[in-house]
């Protein structure tokens, strides 16, 4: 019974006053909106991060004088590596094909002879795609017989990864900073909804009814504009993500953790909000 008269006048609350009702939840659904914005971008920067990882390969070149059954032992060495995933062997004949292919010139005319060496391409498995496993297991070939160098396109991924860490940082502190103005909106249209029932509520505590009882219905009147605001941002969030697919032709993912995170952060605004505004009331009645 208590809990529905809660509900009941948790409801009652935001008809009472519209205008501040309608304030919070905008405010509320445009600091999720933004925390959504980011999360999503970061989120897809990330996937696109882990295919690009996924891609890359490390290249082992040999010396010229391993000879076939050398290399033969080498890649039974590299596969033994921890993180190793997959060894593809490729001859001086077939790097020379490639070149050919790619730039159109035979260099053997040029040069009179093939320059290229001979190498393994080695695909890791995804979890040591990491900084310190690459170079452990680089510094693992390198001690190998008849390796001569190897090489691994992890400067381009250690950019990426600092800007999407830029770019994920900002798009924590400004949600944080819009979900902090969330909160005292949230709180500042709580506290009316308290004081325009001030001496109702004087009247239930010298009934005897406690703190818990008095908190409730402002308590759900929170949970209700953080619902409210998160099924606005969310709707939101989804015109973003269609204009970004349609009218830009950008592949977006989806996130459904990330929309759970945004729906669940609105209730969790809404309720510390209207805690903070009853908390404070009752302390000065006191």
């Amino acid at each position: 019974m208590t809990w529905w008269y809660a509900v009941r006048e948790g409801f009652a609350n935001l008809r009472r006053a519209r205008g501040s009702v309608w304030v919070s939840i905008i405010t509320i659904a445009l600091s999720l909106w933004l925390v959504g914005i980011f999360l999503i971008g970061a989120w897809n920067g990330w996937q696109v991060l882990q295919k690009l990882k996924d891609k890359l390969e490390m290249e082992v070149f040999l010396l010229d004088t391993v000879k076939v059954q050398d290399a033969y032992h080498i890649r039974k060495s590299l596969l033994k590596i921890p993180g190793v995933d997959s060894v593809k062997f490729v001859s001086k004949y077939d790097a020379l094909q490639k070149f050919q292919k790619e730039f159109g010139e035979n260099i053997i005319d040029i040069l009179g002879e093939n320059p290229l060496q001979s190498s393994f391409r080695i695909r890791l498995k995804k979890s040591f795609h990491t900084r310190v496993r690459v170079q452990k297991i680089m510094g693992q070939i390198k001690k190998l017989s008849g390796v001569e160098d190897v090489t691994y396109r992890y400067d381009l991924l250690k950019i990426i990864e600092k800007y999407l860490k830029i770019f994920f940082g900002i798009g924590i502190s400004l949600g944080a900073i819009i979900a902090f103005i969330s909160l005292l909106l949230i709180s500042n249209t709580v506290r009316m909804a308290i004081v325009s029932r001030s001496e109702e509520i004087k009247v239930m505590r010298l009934l005897g009814a406690t703190p818990q009882f008095i908190r409730r219905p402002f308590l759900v009147q929170g949970f209700y504009l953080g619902v409210f605001g998160g099924i606005l941002s969310l709707f939101l969030l989804l015109v973003v993500i269609w204009a970004a697919r349609h009218e830009l032709s950008l592949q977006i993912l989806n996130a459904r953790e990330i929309f759970g995170f945004v729906m669940g952060w609105g209730i969790i605004l809404g309720v510390l909000g209207s805690w903070r505004a009853i908390g404070k009331y009752l302390k000065e009645e006191i």
